[in-house]
């Protein structure tokens, strides 16, 4: 009982480090490959007792695209994992080390083809940027970038 309770407390302590995310966010950006605007919002949320963290992702422009995302911290593997789960590409896993300074990089599970990753930069503490990028023999592609503004 006591291993069980140690692994809750060693989750629930590196999940704190996310909780700059809590809230709501609007955000705005551009796809880089076409110059076309985009306009998002994100809500994170903690739940399951602060043992993780829930997104969600509702673009306005230049479509209707929304995900829900479940971020966690596993003891036994040291790293944070997160699952993301949208009607265009399914289930999609991806691990992290957690933040390095001001940056928080999600990268796609060793499995998952083209490789993907979501670069998060806290500006400020009402303020970060996430570019997601698609990784391939050909290079790196910064699909989009995203501005958000913590909301109130």
């Amino acid at each position: 009982m006591f291993a069980i309770v140690a692994i809750l407390a060693v989750a629930a302590s590196q999940m704190q480090s996310l909780g700059y995310f809590a809230g709501a966010w609007t955000c705005s950006g551009v796809f880089p490959q076409s110059g076309k605007a985009i306009s998002s919002r994100m809500t994170f949320g903690s739940d399951l007792k602060g043992l993780s963290l829930v997104k969600h992702h509702d673009d306005d422009l230049p479509f209707d695209y929304h995900a829900v995302e479940l971020w966690t911290y596993s003891a036994a593997d040291k790293r944070f994992e997160a699952a993301a789960v949208d009607p265009y590409s399914g289930v999609r896993e991806f691990i992290s080390d957690g933040f390095a300074g001001e940056r928080l990089v999600w990268a796609s599970a060793p499995w998952m083809q083209p490789a993907q990753s979501f670069v998060y930069r806290k500006i400020d503490q009402g303020n970060f940027v996430v570019d997601y990028h698609v990784h391939s023999k050909a290079g790196d592609i910064v699909v989009d970038t995203l501005h958000c503004v913590r909301d109130g």
